[in-house]
């Protein structure tokens, strides 16, 4: 029986942090806390916009018993391929048992507690209003829920509608945006499945010294407002599959070495079962997010 050693600070949980737990970190420092009325209900906005109303007695416990006194609100917005890498909250659905990614006009996490306690919302909901910079009448309401270090699932609230509105916004400013209900306390996201008249599998390879256990890869479309995880399929590759042809698009890594990071950014159009090849230059965390919020 022989083995290799990779040597201390090596892979994904090398020095007691991983990549993972650097984005659970980010979603925890993204989480605004609000308080609002039980009884009264109110309205609450996010830095980014994202306006929350509960109406008066919203809330419930995991009972059913209604809810009095003040209720914490936590709000997680990801409006942009920025935060949806940093945060790493990917837009990809579940199309009847088919994975595909989704044109994506916003998200927004939602949870409530009073003390200790989880709480659920009661019978009337939520009214949600999103801003946006690309209005599209095609939105639908997709909702999710995940634990800590899982990717998003995205499932389609078919009986939710989604009209259209204007939002102030917190620097004073309006956008048109997206306004709609939903009735629990989770992962919500404007998104729908865009349509192709062809799809392929897009492949990214990198180089042999990049450890699949240690590197994140994601495929950006920034024309569509969306990201999706690249899985290692093999050594060396990462897939994702069922991707519109002729998209632009923007293959993002990140990948660790003890406490060295290293990055690639690489631009290509989409083709029938293309693939792209990663070349990662040293970068610090710092360098990264700047280079992400840049696309």
């Amino acid at each position: 029986l022989t083995g290799c050693n990779k040597g201390q600070g090596f892979g994904p949980s090398g020095g007691g942090n991983d990549l993972r737990a650097y984005f659970e970190e980010r979603v925890a420092n993204a989480t605004q806390v609000f308080t609002v009325d039980g009884t009264t209900g109110g309205s609450i906005q996010g830095a980014q916009g994202v306006r929350i109303r509960f109406q008066m007695n919203a809330f419930r416990t995991q009972t059913g018993a209604a809810v009095t006194g003040p209720v914490t609100v936590s709000v997680v917005e990801v409006l942009g391929v920025a935060d949806m890498i940093l945060l790493n909250t990917t837009t990809v659905g579940n199309d009847n048992g088919t994975t595909r990614m989704l044109k994506s006009g916003g998200a927004v996490s939602v949870s409530a507690r009073q003390g200790n306690n989880e709480l659920v919302l009661g019978p009337q909901g939520m009214e949600i209003s999103m801003p946006t910079d690309d209005y599209d009448p095609n939105m639908g309401v997709f909702t999710a829920n995940r634990t800590a270090g899982e990717e998003l699932l995205w499932e389609e609230e078919d009986s939710t509608a989604v009209d259209s509105t204007w939002i102030e916004l917190p620097n004073g400013g309006v956008s048109i945006g997206y306004i709609f209900q939903v009735d629990s306390l989770q992962w919500i996201n404007c998104d729908y499945f865009p349509f192709s008249a062809s799809n392929t599998t897009i492949t990214a390879s990198t180089p042999s010294d990049v450890p699949n256990d240690s590197t994140l890869v994601w495929f950006v479309f920034p024309d569509m407002n969306a990201v999706t995880s690249a899985y290692g399929a093999a050594p060396q590759t990462y897939t994702f599959g069922q991707v519109p042809v002729g998209l632009q698009a923007v293959a993002v890594s990140l990948t660790r070495n003890g406490a060295q990071y290293r990055s690639a950014f690489t631009t290509f159009t989409t083709t029938t079962n293309g693939s792209v090849g990663l070349s990662y230059q040293p970068t610090t965390l710092q360098a990264f997010e700047a280079a992400v919020e840049a696309l």
